[in-house]
Parts: C-alpha cells; structure tokens; sequence
C-alpha cells in the first residue's frame, strides 16, 4: 500500500492551518471558503503526531495568547489601582484644607447720632416704600446743591419753593398712607437712623447751614461749589 505524502499550508486568506495531500493543486479553506494555488504557497513543515490534524491548535499554540491576556489583565489591575489610590489621596487633601469664611466689607455707618424715632402702625414693606418715596423728592428739593449766591434774595426764593414742594409731598404721603404728617415723619426719621437709603448725601445747605453733617456726606461727587 503506497503512502500518502501531505503537506500542511496556512489559509493566505483567513490563516487557518490545513494538512492536505501533496498532489493537490488547489484547495480550498473550510472556514472562510477561499481557494488558493497550493503549488505557489509555501507550506508548513508537517508537526502531525499520531495522526492528529494540526487544524486543531495544540496547547503551545495558545500559550503566547494566553501570557499576552495576562499580562494584559495585570497592568489593568495596576491602572485602576493607581486611580483609586490618587482620588484617595485627593480626597484627603481637600478635606484637610481649612475653610475658608468669605468677608465681605460693609460701608461705615456715619459717626452721627439719629434722634430717636416711633414706629407707627404701617407695616415695615409700606414704611420702607413711604421712606423710598420720600428721598426720591428730598434729592431734588430740600437737598439739591443751589449755584446760587448765599443770602441772596433769589436763593432765599428758591428754598422756599423747594421747601413747599416737599412739605406737599409729605402732605400727600400722609393722606396715601391714611396717617398724620408726624406719623411721616417718624418714618423719616425711622429709615435715616436704619440707613434704609445708605447712599452719602448732599453737601447742600438751607439759609447758611448744612442740611446733614458732614459725616453722612462723605463720598458725594457733587462739586463742593453748589450749596
């Protein structure tokens, strides 16, 4: 009985090994199915023992796959353990860090003593709103720097129209508020000694004297020519 001789190819296609006899010219790959020249591929030396078929990988075939995926996994491990091991040093550090409390700066209430004050009836929303309105006239009546001359009969004039203008608003904030002229200005003086308006006021002056001390003017950017 003559022996048959074989030979044993890789697949160029998908790289499966196959032992197949010597006289075949082409052959083709059973796992992707391609077909190629046997003459014009190098072959493989033939490592069959026992009659065993080196399509099926021994255990030294996937002994570099297996080292590779071990060493593969281990560096993984190393990685994650390095990460969790940072963010707990991170985490300790902040929380070792001290707290640091914000300051923050408010103006200086003048050295100036308020007169004392009642609190009327109103609540304090409708008091605040009564005071609001009531510096939003004074600004531009009883605290309005003048140009002109002190003593001067035009000045003179023109502080007691300004004076009127006021004493009609306050009349009028009265009857809105259904309270007496002195309930107003209990609210006036109540909102001056709280700084309910904390903005400096006027150097303006009314027959030769200032209105407000120069305490509770500090920082106005009138010029100090109009009184």
């Amino acid at each position: 009985m003559n022996q048959v001789n074989h030979q044993t190819q890789s697949c160029p296609n998908c790289e499966k090994v196959h032992r197949f006899p010597s006289s075949l010219a082409q052959v083709r790959c059973k796992a992707c199915g391609f077909v190629w020249n046997a003459k014009s591929v190098v072959s493989l030396p033939d490592q069959s023992v026992g009659g065993k078929d080196p399509q099926t990988p021994s255990g030294s075939t996937n002994l570099p796959i297996m080292i590779g995926s071990l060493v593969i996994a281990v560096i993984l491990m190393l990685a994650i353990g390095s990460m969790l091991l940072l963010s707990v040093f991170t985490i300790g550090s902040v929380e070792s860090q001290p707290v640091k409390t914000a300051i923050i700066d408010t103006p200086e209430k003048p050295a100036f003593k308020f007169p004392e004050y009642q609190v009327i009836r109103l609540q304090e929303s409708d008091r605040k709103k009564l005071y609001s309105a009531y510096r939003g006239v004074a600004r531009t009546t009883v605290e309005k720097p003048l140009p002109l001359p002190q003593g001067s009969p035009p000045r003179k004039a023109l502080e007691v129209m300004l004076q009127q203008t006021l004493d009609r608003e306050l009349m009028r904030l009265a009857a809105l508020y259904n309270i007496s002229i002195d309930d107003v200005n209990e609210v006036i003086k109540e909102g001056n000694a709280n700084y309910w308006d904390p903005t400096p006021r006027s150097n303006a002056t009314r027959n030769g004297k200032r209105i407000y001390p120069e305490e509770m003017s500090e920082g106005w950017t009138k010029s100090n020519n109009l009184r």
